[in-house]
């Protein structure tokens, strides 16, 4: 025995197929993976229904998040397939065997199946469901060539598509779509995943083509549209104007690369548009010359075989010294320093060397000065205009020398104009270089809208906790909400919750407060369940402009009134109940919620706030804050034009026509 000791074979179940959806559930957990998603997840936990065999994919950044995308499944079991999760089969990993995931299991009257140790084949199922979306997630990258950072495309779509191919063990071969829905699978937008796909430009111009090239990722579940890769920008969207019928791949419309002569203006991002500037000595009258074409490959390619961004661009130098003179560009090119030579005249003088300091700016040593400067800049050299480029900044450093790496070029352009047409003398004007100096200061200002976290993390964190304090409690005073704990599967939706910070200045560019405001996730309601109406009315610029003019024309006074928290004073009526999710910072401001939020977890339950008045960003905030002020202005005499009402628009554009 002890010299022959073989493993026992694993027998059938014996516990007979599902009799209904949810009956038995298997789920187990893959990763982490070797690179990250471009949504940063590692990991995915997939459920299967053992009766129809329909799987559904969660994608996690960690391995203990497990538990909250089995409540979104049950949820989701709940409310679209109309069942009941009563078996639960998982390995024994320690996503599966915390603490919470226990009590609810229990509090849900959930069986759980468990595997013994070094034994998946008892979870069979998952684990081969498992391997089949893993293999076919390398099997889609490798074949298409796309990078391994879309391991969840592949993923997501592999487990689309096993749920719309017929399966034997279904009656009648039915797909498990079919079978959890009664519905047939709608396969017209399947094509090869990581093809070729052309996309509407809605910002084309009137010469431009109409299209750009993307990558196929597969119909999109919560969308009528196709999720579109575009490995320019290296994201994902959904898009819906698509045609997925594309070309022959020698075709131009799906080359990367905008030919030598093409002028762009750099605004459509799926295009690499390569410049090489090359200056002619000379000009001459040579006939026209067309340059062939370069060979570029496509990205699906053998990688090895296709030429570098370096190669690229010396075929391209290679190609432009070929050109006739007339074709380059009337540019002077630096000539190597020569000595004098006594008899010959014809030598060109060079420019005395420019000084390190340019209208009045330190120039950082690597920046070439003598450099010619060329007509046209490469793209990552194009300074982006106001708000852009103070968040261009502050990615890249706040300080005089990082702003002045950044944008280089463009003053020494600057320079080589001024001293060109108005003498170098002027370069040196003190009004110049204040303006610059300026320019330096107002870039090196840190942000005045922080995130949460940079706010509390940095040196004015207890001026900035005082004004989140100040915010909540003038939320409080006001009844805008009340925190309860609820059970969340008891709640038909919960929003999310931020905060948005600002620094305000005075006329003298002083700090003179620093102003917190809590704000809903507006975005995530639903309508019908938390909101209804949201039409309010806005004021025109010709109707200001109009009022003005009538009280100039009278004589009158014109004053001008603020509400503060105008969004607060609404009022929600009964049937749009709003929950949000708790901030976490109300538990460090109000330590009495800790031993709430303790107490709730142990009953399976959680805090959050239910609101009695709309908060900025809610869906209907304009909305009841237009009622609750007509209300007043009406109480005290005004009368409301019949235009600003959704009824008198109808009437009005009714008696139009």
């Amino acid at each position: 025995m002890e010299a022959k000791a073989k493993r026992k074979p694993f027998h059938l179940s014996k516990s007979g197929k599902p009799a209904k959806y949810g009956d038995q559930v298997s789920s187990d957990v893959w990763g982490p993976a070797p690179v990250a998603s471009i949504g940063g997840r590692r990991y995915f936990s997939l459920f299967q229904d053992c009766f129809s065999h329909e799987e559904r994919i969660y994608f996690m950044r960690l391995k203990s998040d497990a538990f909250e995308m089995f409540k979104q499944y049950e949820a989701w079991v709940l409310r679209q397939r109309n069942a009941k999760i009563k078996e639960l089969r998982t390995d024994r990993g320690g996503e599966y065997l915390s603490d919470e995931f226990t009590r609810h299991l229990n509090s849900q009257g959930i069986i759980r199946k468990l595997t013994t140790h070094d034994s998946p084949q008892t979870n069979g199922f998952a684990e081969r469901a498992m391997g089949v979306h893993a293999t076919t997630a390398r099997a889609l990258l490798l074949e298409s060539g796309l990078p391994r950072s879309l391991w969840a495309e592949a993923v997501s779509f592999s487990c689309w598509l096993h749920n719309r191919s017929f399966m034997s063990a279904n009656p009648d071969y039915r797909t498990p779509y079919e079978v959890g829905t009664g519905i047939k699978p709608d396969l017209s937008l399947l094509r090869t995943w990581g093809s070729f796909i052309l996309v509407k430009d809605l910002n084309a111009d009137k010469i431009s083509s109409l299209v750009k090239p993307g990558r196929y990722l597969g119909p999109d579940e919560q969308s009528w549209g196709i999720r579109v890769y575009w490995p320019s920008k290296h994201t994902v969207t959904v898009e819906r104007e698509v045609f997925l019928d594309v070309p022959a791949k020698s075709s131009r419309l799906l080359h990367d690369v905008t030919i030598e002569g093409e002028i762009s203006d750099g605004s459509d991002p799926e295009h690499v548009n390569v410049y090489v500037d090359k200056a002619s000595p000379s000009i001459t009258n040579n006939p026209p010359y067309n340059p062939p074409l370069p060979n570029f490959p496509q990205e699906d390619e053998d990688p090895h075989a296709s030429p570098s961004d370096d190669e690229v661009e010396d075929q391209l130098l290679q190609q432009e010294e070929d050109l006739p003179d007339d074709l380059h560009h009337p540019q002077p090119q630096p000539q190597p320093i020569q000595h004098p030579h006594p008899n010959n005249e014809e030598h060109p003088q060079l420019p005395p060397p420019k000084p390190r300091r340019i209208m009045g700016l330190e120039v950082p040593d690597d920046v070439d000065i003598n450099a010619p400067r060329t007509t046209r800049t490469r793209r990552e050299s194009i300074s982006m205009p106001g708000f852009y480029q103070e968040k261009n900044q502050e990615v890249r450093g706040s300080s005089n020398s990082a702003f002045l790496h950044l944008n280089a070029n463009s003053l020494l352009a600057m320079y080589d104009e001024i001293r060109d047409q108005y003498g170098k003398e002027f370069t040196h004007l003190p009004e110049i270089t204040q303006a610059i100096t300026f320019a330096l200061a107002s870039g090196n200002s840190e942000s005045d809208t922080p995130l949460l976290d940079e706010a509390l993390n940095g040196p004015d964190s207890d001026k900035w906790l005082t004004a989140i304090k100040a915010e909540a409690d003038q939320i409080f005073k006001m009844d805008t909400m009340d925190i309860v704990d609820e059970t969340v599967r008891n709640l038909p939706n919960i929003i999310g919750s931020g905060w948005v910070l600002r620094r305000k200045r005075d006329s003298q560019g002083n700090i003179s407060r620093y102003k917190a405001r809590l704000v809903a996730k507006g975005f995530s309601q639903r309508p019908g369940i938390d909101y209804n109406d949201t039409f309010a009315p806005t004021v025109r610029p010709s109707t200001i402009r109009f009022m003005l003019s009538l009280g100039a024309t009278l004589g009158s006074s014109i004053e001008q009134a603020d509400a503060k928290n105008a969004y607060l004073n609404g009022v929600l009526p009964h049937n749009e109940i709003i929950y949000m999710e708790l901030p976490p910072i109300f538990l460090k401001l109000y330590p009495e919620l800790v031993k709430r939020d303790k107490t709730a977890k142990a009953n399976g339950k959680r805090l959050v706030c239910r609101l009695w008045r709309p908060l900025y960003g809610t869906k209907q905030g304009a909305n009841k804050w237009y009622e609750e002020l007509s209300r007043v202005l009406t109480g005290i005499g005004f009368v409301r034009v019949n235009y600003t009402t959704p009824e008198g628009r109808t009437s009005a554009s009714r008696r139009k026509q």
